[in-house]
């Protein structure tokens, strides 16, 4: 049932699930976003775990106190460092609440932020660190200009302002959804829809947005406090992991060895992930893990990933599956997992991808090959010897023979592509003799990488 609180000169509106005498879980949501943002399931399931859940809408959304007659905000102002134009800051936000946990009788709860609520629960750990028994920061940032700038696809999604309607505000809710929403898990549109008309009945107030956002920019950069912080934190965050195959069948190809193109592409994507200040490591493997070049972010690390990917020891055989698994059981942080590998697995490529996939990773397969695999030219009676394993089979090549591999070849790559495209996975095949510079702008155009 919903509440308010009178609390730091507005009121809060808000609602809690579970018991009372439970530790509190205050969760705060993002820029223009109403409680409703926090799922009543996933709150139950919250409180199913012991903790006393409150959910609320911040000032200048859904039910909470809307401030009028303040100046217009002007961000762009506010950008070059006027800040006259802001009517509170998240510290405001931030004593809101503080002012809930004391109209609860909340002595410190767990505070849980996502997007600009992850700034507002930063910013209560640094004013009233008595106050958060622990701090979870959801895709959100610090307040540093040169850290955790939103994707360039994605502005327009957070600034746009949503058209008159309910059917069209349900439609550009939907819209935005689909940029800055997670591609690697499904959104239910059903419920989707329910939520954003919810939010419409409960309404809506753009200019409210604008004041929330200039309430970031007028906030400054909250890093070296954060510094300070002796309080248990979880950060969660988007992270890409570049995988790439350097068994020995990658040391085929003209008129390069299909290791080295794929190095060539994995420190292409790593630099864009670099530059676009996601977290990003370099993993090489073959029928094991192969090292790690740690998690990194600005474009100026890419000179290590160079040097890393030069290093890397090569060899032996491809074990898909196993690789996969040892690297969920390393890798806590869930995102863009980058796969780049010829997928020439005897075991099949499917249980290696499936684990990518049930462990809540995104994973982007890019096939690479060489023209003489799919059409091979040979004749005649010949000593065939897997490069990988060493074993030796003496064949006499046909017509007949080459036509039937050419097909097998094709069937299982065709079989790689469409299980891709069931799952909505991301998929490139490409062969070393496109340029490599080709694929990747051909991989950015598509959208595929860039999220």
């Amino acid at each position: 049932m919903e509440s308010i609180a009178s609390v730091n000169g507005v009121e809060i509106a808000y609602e809690t699930f579970g018991d009372p005498g439970d530790e509190t879980m205050l969760l705060i949501m993002g820029l223009g976003v109403q409680m409703l943002g926090w799922d009543e399931r996933f709150c139950r399931g919250l409180a199913g775990r012991g903790y006393r859940v409150v959910r609320f809408d911040n000032r200048d959304v859904g039910h909470s106190t809307k401030v009028e007659g303040g100046p217009r905000p002007d961000v762009m102002a506010a950008i070059t460092g006027d800040f006259s134009s802001a009517s509170y800051t998240l510290d405001d936000m931030a004593d809101d609440c503080v002012g809930l946990l004391d109209e609860l009788g909340v002595e410190a709860a767990h505070v849980v932020g996502a997007s600009q609520g992850g700034m507002i629960a930063q910013t209560v750990a640094i004013r009233h660190p008595e106050r958060v028994l622990s701090l979870v920061s959801i895709m959100s940032t610090t307040g540093g200009r040169a850290v955790g700038q939103p994707h360039p696809e994605a502005i327009p999604a957070l600034l746009t302002r949503p058209p008159d309607g309910k059917e069209g505000f349900v439609d550009f809710v939907l819209g935005a959804w689909n940029v800055i929403g997670s591609p690697g898990f499904a959104a239910d549109e059903g419920a989707l829809r329910a939520r954003a008309a919810a939010s419409y009945d409960r309404g809506i107030y753009p200019d409210g947005t604008g004041r929330q956002l200039l309430a970031i920019v007028a906030s400054g950069d909250r890093t070296e406090a954060l510094r300070e912080l002796d309080v248990p934190t979880t950060v969660i965050h988007g992270t890409d992991d570049i995988l790439v195959d350097v068994s020995d069948s990658m040391s085929i190809g003209s008129p390069l060895p299909k290791l080295h193109y794929a190095m060539q592409v994995g420190a292409a994507l790593t630099y864009v992930g670099l530059a676009n200040l996601d977290r990003v490591s370099v993993i090489p493997y073959s029928d094991r893990l192969l090292g790690r070049l740690p998690p990194a972010r600005g474009k100026n690390r890419i000179f290590r990933v160079f040097e890393f990917l030069r290093s890397c020891d090569i060899g032996g055989k491809t074990e898909l599956a196993e690789c996969m698994k040892d690297f969920v059981a390393q890798n806590k942080r869930r995102g863009l997992a980058v796969v780049l590998s010829d997928f020439y697995d005897p075991k099949g490529f499917e249980q290696g991808i499936n684990t990518l996939r049930y462990s809540k990773f995104e994973p982007f397969v890019l096939q690479l090959y060489d023209l003489r695999e799919a059409s091979p030219k040979l004749h005649g009676d010949l000593a065939l010897v897997d490069c990988e394993t060493g074993d030796t089979r003496e064949v006499t090549v046909s017509r007949a023979l080459l036509e039937a591999y050419e097909r097998e070849h094709t069937k299982y790559c065709k079989e790689l592509e469409d299980y891709c495209t069931k799952y909505a996975l991301p998929f490139f095949r490409t062969h070393t003799s496109i340029p490599f510079d080709e694929l990747v702008l051909k991989i950015f155009r598509s959208g595929g990488f860039l999220r």
